[in-house]
């Protein structure tokens, strides 16, 4: 089947066009990047709803509001493409199942690229705590552990001060 990209521009240079194509070719790249940045910022609503949890461990159904407003979103920019008019003062051409496809695909990303940033973000945080609660038991855990941590301190201290010593003199000898 035709490739993929065959359905944004033609597979030609833009310039070898006739005018009448060309305003057509551009157009249709108009609505190609239009309704991705569009749907980048539907998409992107469900990402803010948390900084840390996932999209998933919310639920993307449990905004009623949101999603009343994400299909008034969508229905206006269905509208905006489709719409004899609307999508002349758009400058835009009407999309092809196939570019819908493309557009959405393209705009889902943002979900996917934040889920991922989230889950890193989440796995480093917990990481981080572990060391912290390892770091503190050690240090703070008990009185005898506090001492022994104090005794271990201050022989590192004093093995350093005779490494340096050692060094200085075998360096001026």
């Amino acid at each position: 089947g035709p490739g993929v990209y065959s359905s944004a521009l033609p597979p030609f240079p833009f310039f070898l066009l006739p005018p009448e194509l060309q305003e057509f070719a551009l157009r249709k790249a108009r609505a190609m990047a239009f309704v991705p940045l569009a749907f980048f910022q539907i998409w992107n609503v469900h990402n803010s709803r948390s900084v840390g949890s996932s999209l998933f461990h919310i639920g993307p159904f449990s905004n009623r509001p949101l999603l009343l407003v994400m299909l008034a979103s969508i229905t206006l920019q269905v509208l905006a493409i489709h719409l004899p008019g609307l999508n002349d003062l758009m400058r835009v051409n009407e999309l092809t199942l196939d570019a819908w496809g493309i557009c959405l695909g393209v705009s889902f990303s943002i979900i996917i690229v934040m889920e991922v940033k989230k889950l890193l973000a989440r796995i480093w945080t917990a990481a981080r705590q572990g060391q912290i609660a390892r770091n503190h038991t050690s240090d703070f855990g008990s009185q005898g552990g506090r001492k022994k941590n104090r005794k271990k301190h201050k022989e590192e201290q004093k093995r350093r001060s005779e490494r340096q010593k050692n060094e200085h003199n075998t360096q001026t000898v």
